[in-house]
């Protein structure tokens, strides 16, 4: 317990550190040597051609060959650790992750494979992998390999994996203090904060400290800031990081910095804040140009994809019909994607994708969706991706309004068996007023009026009753 707390003191003191020194984690840019860009690329290649296996094959053994002795391969293997998980999660079937698991990969003697089968099973959401895991990545905390050291302790300590566990302050505070200039020490001091900003939102509090969840673990609040140059940047229009004062002149104040930002970092801070934020179309409005300032730049890096996903978004919710499509296949036409140990861009781009094309297939506009599917398909062939988006693509092709009534019927199912017509209703009639299929539109209009219909009779029967 004791040299749990001492971590969790000396989390402060680092924080210290770094505003003291006016080093900014993240900022050295980690890259990988020839070689390994090399195998990285051809990797990329083979999933391209239809050989995922192949080439999550290869991934597993170009991170083999990383060495022990620099903490930086860390954060310079972050986009061929991110695309290997995408090949395992999304590309991969079942058998192929068991012959990986049974073949392949040798834990007791590769500490990189050691560290690739914690972290799946951390992710799995099933608490019998995940405990285990948990154990294995203490392990690797406390080992000599510094990359594989520092992947450990920040799965440890991002909220995602173990959230409110014991091991999670400790690995937290381990890893900024060791190791305060990498961009997972970077993130881990800012996603409590989008976490923060996303819980009140949900709970419509009207005070929460933005900052609260990293300050539990030590230091003041300029160290934090300090610690980031993108929350400093956000402090600037919001001096209090109180969820109370973030009003709409502060979302026009963000996107006034981010339209001005030249740093990387600073700018995914301020994306990423704005995408909790804007919630409301004026809120969406008042960030539209600087997100597509931020979008225009090249070359690409993760701010820069993050904008564009987020635009993607954002006119999915304001219904402009051509844009959220040229977005998504934009993002497509992209190799190799710039990533952060926030999160996956390759991951990332295929749910852009996907959930744009749910959007099309919700409102009826079975063209832009079928382009949408067969699109990411063909972007990784003979893969379980492909096969799943080919089937969905499929049943377009063949009747395009009954899959778009299937998609429609999967939504209101539950609130259905719940007896909740009214947000039936609430939902035929959004979609009613926004799609331009006449068939789906003739459709709901008529499902509509059978259950406003029923609902009454039910409400005078209830009414009698009394």
């Amino acid at each position: 317990m004791r040299k749990c707390l001492d971590r969790v003191m000396a989390f402060g003191l680092c924080l210290g550190m770094i505003w003291m020194t006016g080093m900014q984690a993240g900022e050295a840019e980690p890259a990988l040597d020839a070689k390994m860009q090399t195998l990285y690329k051809d990797a990329y290649g083979l999933m391209r051609a239809g050989e995922p296996y192949a080439a999550t094959v290869q991934l597993i053994e170009l991170l083999r060959t990383v060495p022990g002795d620099d903490v930086q391969w860390a954060d310079a293997l972050i986009g061929p650790s991110q695309l290997l998980g995408f090949s395992v999660a999304s590309l991969l079937d079942w058998p192929q992750r068991s012959t990986l698991l049974e073949e392949v990969l040798q834990p007791d003697t590769y500490p990189t494979d050691a560290l690739l089968i914690a972290a799946l099973k951390a992710g799995s959401g099933v608490q019998s992998m995940a405990l285990p895991a948990q154990m294995t990545l203490k392990q690797l905390g406390e080992g000599k390999h510094l990359a594989v050291k520092a992947a450990a302790l920040y799965i440890l300590g991002q909220p995602y994996y173990y959230s409110g566990s014991h091991m999670q302050s400790p690995a937290m505070a381990e890893l900024v203090l060791n190791y305060p200039n990498l961009e997972f020490s970077r993130c881990l001091v800012e996603i409590p904060v989008y976490n923060t900003l996303s819980k009140a939102l949900e709970e419509g509090v009207s005070e929460k400290n933005l900052l609260g969840e990293v300050l539990y673990w030590g230091g003041r609040k300029e160290q934090v800031l300090q610690a980031s140059s993108g929350l400093s940047k956000a402090a600037e229009a919001l001096p209090t990081m109180n969820f109370k004062a973030l009003d709409d002149t502060v979302i026009q104040k963000w996107a006034a910095s981010l339209e001005g930002e030249e740093t990387p970092h600073s700018r995914y801070t301020l994306v990423s804040l704005l995408s909790k934020s804007c919630t409301t179309p004026k809120r969406r409005a008042a960030a539209q140009s600087a997100l597509a300032a931020v979008a225009e730049r090249a070359p690409a890096s993760p701010d820069i994809l993050r904008a564009r996903m987020l635009l993607a978004d954002f006119a999915q919710k304001e219904h402009d019909v051509e844009r959220p499509s040229s977005l998504s296949l934009n993002l497509l036409k992209l190799d190799l994607l710039p990533c952060t140990a926030e999160r996956s861009m390759y991951e990332a781009t295929m749910h852009t994708v996907q959930h744009t094309a749910r959007y099309y297939t919700r409102y009826g506009f079975v063209k832009q969706a079928l382009q949408l599917h067969e699109a990411l398909a063909s972007k990784f062939p003979n893969s379980t991706l492909a096969e799943s988006e080919t089937k969905q693509a499929k049943a377009l092709r063949e009747n395009g309004l009954e899959a778009c009534l299937d998609l429609i019927a999967t939504e209101v199912n539950a609130p259905l068996r719940n007896g909740d017509t009214q947000r039936v209703i609430d939902t035929y009639s959004e979609i009613i007023a926004h799609t331009q299929n006449t068939s789906l539109r003739n459709i709901l209009q008529k499902k509509r009026s059978q259950l406003e219909v029923s609902s009454s009779s039910l409400q005078t029967q209830t009414t009698e009753a009394r």
